[in-house]
This record gives C-alpha cells, structure tokens and sequence, in this order.
C-alpha cells in the first residue's frame, strides 16, 4: 500500500473499525473561535457570573481587563498549549472585531522563553457578513431549501 493513500484505521471502544482523518489546525482554531465567540453570545444576554478571585478587592481594574468605566473591555484572551512547541496567546477584541495570534516562547521553540511573537491578526468584521464561505456540503442554501419545503425535518 503507498503511504498516505488511505486514511488511517482504528477500532473504537465497542470494536468497530473507523477511519480517523487529520483535522487540519486551521480548523480547530475556527472551532476554537466559534466556541468563544457563542459563549460570548450567550453570556451577553445574562446576568454576569459570581466573580472569581481574581477578580474581587485588591485586583486592578486593568489586570481584569476592564475599562476605566468598570465595565466589559470587550478583549477576551486565552492560550492554547501547544506542547513542546510553546503556547499561543489568542485575544479577541469583540468591539473592533480583531483576532491576534502570538506564539508564547518556551525551550526548544527558537523563541526565548516568555517573549511573544504576533503570528496573525484579522479583522472579522466582513467576514461574518458572509452566509457561509469554505464550508462543507450540504451548503446553507440547500439546508434552507430543506427546512422550508419540509424536506427532513424532525417533528416533535
């Protein structure tokens, strides 16, 4: 068999065989931003959470990420493990609708230990007036087209 021809086997847990693919990184990062950005959503709408530690009495306004108001900056940051390739450092800024990525430095990275290094910034705003871009079938369209003919919809 020539190497990378076939994706790879696996048998899961109840002894089926399956085929395990790569999902490409670019991928879980949009997953990954999906997840902040619903969360976000969804927080929006609702009483904010009971403050955790950090944030009570003694904490600077600006350590928390807020603004001189003592409100919501509107950053969110977050990193992601990247074992022995260091970490990344994701800040979302939703009010000018920005995403940046830094590389975190660490042993055997070519980074010195603790520096940052902006790898990627994007502006979203026009991205997200698009119904969809680069997606998978089936497309929104035909979804839609689904949905409104009553083609494959679930009753309750």
């Amino acid at each position: 068999m020539v190497m990378g021809s076939q994706p790879d086997r696996s048998v899961t847990p109840s002894g089926v065989s399956s085929s395990v693919k790569r999902i490409p990184s670019w991928s879980l990062l949009l997953t990954l931003f999906n997840g902040v950005a619903l969360g976000w959503l969804i927080a929006s709408g609702s009483p904010r959470p009971p403050e955790a530690w950090a944030q009570g009495p003694g904490v600077s306004s600006a350590f928390r990420g807020e603004s001189n108001g003592g409100g919501d900056s509107g950053v969110f940051a977050f990193t992601n493990p990247l074992g022995p390739n260091g970490s990344r450092l994701f800040l979302i800024d939703t009010r000018a609708q920005t995403l940046a990525v830094y590389r975190i430095g660490s042993e055997g990275t070519g980074l010195t230990p603790g520096t940052l290094k902006l790898e990627s910034v994007r502006n979203y705003r026009w991205d997200l007036k698009l119904s969809e871009y680069n997606n998978m079938d089936p497309a929104v369209g035909a979804i839609e087209s689904m949905v409104t003919s009553g083609r494959g919809v679930r009753t309750p």
